[in-house]
């Protein structure tokens, strides 16, 4: 196995070639073969090579980048374009998972040019890069054309912010493939969560949003609610190892579907003791109760409570 002094030399043509006079422009197939044949040689970036041939060779349906190790084994922005090229032919990839590899809004702009024509991906992964508003902006352009991509994971990206979510949005509104979008960790706040609620009533493709651990509060919350639209749901609480030892606790894995349209926030149980039957759990955020009488709310579901958890209780608090 070679060194991997020769993977610098590729990167650096790759950002001349994007920072360049063809700026905006995909590298050449050559340059990202090169790119491809160095890593492949390199004892560190031996990963990312073959990863990258699975592409470049046309057979394989899933291809992940999700690699440990140092920055040398991930793709950053050169890679990203270089993996941009080898796609342009690719017909045979269905998911592709690009988590932790460094990517910003250069390399997120090359993908999202080969995302543009890509007719074969449905899942598309970018959990925990960099890339930032510029970044999203280009991804939501190639939404707007993309028809094939039904799984969109942005976990863990930090740095998109109010105006990316707004790029996203507005790409929802003319997208009728995405049926699943995962925005969880990404320190949203109600200003950039309002965007998303804003266009849920006039997309109908979306059946799941989760947006976990975040930073809106009530009114983006309040209005997830009321821009969801109105038919049979279910309220889902799932205890898992928040159990907490007070008399009230708050959970953050919480799913509410209308139509099938999922997303999460955190919910409030009171928690009382029943001599004969054990912990009694109910519900007593007065939204809730609103919700269960105007959207229709049929079940709640208390898996995973130690106990004996009163699910018909808990349903009569919120009607």
């Amino acid at each position: 196995m070679g060194t991997s002094e020769s993977v610098p030399a590729k990167r650096k043509e790759l950002n001349e070639w994007m920072t360049g006079e063809a700026a905006g422009e995909l590298p050449p197939f050559e340059l990202a073969v090169a790119f491809m044949e160095a890593c492949q040689e390199s004892s560190m970036a031996g990963g990312v090579g073959e990863a990258l041939r699975e592409v470049e060779v046309g057979k394989a349906t899933t291809v992940s980048f999700a690699l440990d190790g140092e920055s040398e084994y991930k793709l950053r922005d050169e890679g990203a374009a270089a993996l941009a090229a080898l796609l342009k032919g690719n017909t045979t990839i269905k998911k592709l998972v690009l988590d932790d590899n460094l990517i910003g809004d250069a390399g997120l702009k090359a993908l999202s040019i080969a995302l543009a024509k890509n007719r074969s991906i449905t899942e598309l992964s970018l959990k925990g890069n960099h890339f930032g508003e510029q970044g999203m902006e280009a991804l939501a352009r190639a939404l707007t054309v993309n028809r094939s991509v039904e799984s969109l994971v942005l976990e863990r990206c930090q740095r998109m912010g109010e105006n990316g979510m707004k790029h996203l949005a507005g790409a929802l509104k003319d997208n009728n493939v995405l049926k699943s979008l995962n925005l969880c960790f990404c320190d949203l706040t109600d200003a950039a969560v309002n965007h998303i609620a804003m266009i849920l009533p006039a997309n109908k493709a979306l059946r799941a949003l989760y947006l976990t651990d975040n930073c809106f509060g009530s009114l983006a919350r309040d209005t997830l609610y009321l821009k969801m639209r109105k038919s049979v749901a279910t309220l889902v609480l799932k205890a898992g190892d928040n159990r907490g030892t007070g008399s009230e606790h708050t959970f953050h894995n919480v799913h509410i579907s209308r139509k099938g349209t999922f997303f999460s926030t955190p919910i409030t149980l009171s928690r009382a003791r029943n001599e004969t039957s054990g912990p009694i759990f109910t519900l007593h955020d007065p939204d809730f109760k609103e919700l269960m009488a105007d959207r229709g709310i049929q079940r709640v579901d208390l898996t995973g409570f130690r106990g004996r958890a009163d699910v018909p209780e808990a349903a009569g608090q919120l009607r």
